[in-house]
């Protein structure tokens, strides 16, 4: 799905689109794969329903200022939202969560784990 920014970066800058408007598709298609990743990595410990509801929102957000990028107000909404995105990664950082878990806890995931096909 994110793949979609590296091609729609790649195809304005093979169009001689200015590098200021192409630099922040790049950087979507790059961040943007890191978080996918990550999210799917959380589904060993699944993020509550309203974790992704703001992840959703934190992706309306930057799709948002990067379409609106050209306009005073487009690339600090996008600044904005990869800020969130940062703080939502560190909250649901499946390491920072392990590292938190008491050894019950751990017991149970290696179980769960253990279950994953």
């Amino acid at each position: 799905m994110f793949s979609v920014h590296g091609v729609l970066a790649s195809a304005l800058w093979a169009t001689g689109t200015a590098v200021r408007t192409v630099v922040p598709w790049w950087l979507a298609f790059l961040i943007l794969t890191i978080a996918g990743e990550r999210l799917e990595l959380s589904r060993f410990l699944k993020p509550s329903p309203a974790a992704h509801r703001v992840f959703a929102l934190i992706l309306v957000a930057i799709g948002i200022g990067l379409v609106r990028g050209e306009r005073s107000w487009g690339m600090p909404i996008f600044a904005g939202a990869l800020l969130a995105l940062a703080l939502w990664l560190g909250k649901q950082d499946l390491a920072r969560r392990n590292a938190a878990a008491t050894e019950l806890d751990l017991r149970y995931r290696d179980q769960v784990i253990a279950r994953v096909p």
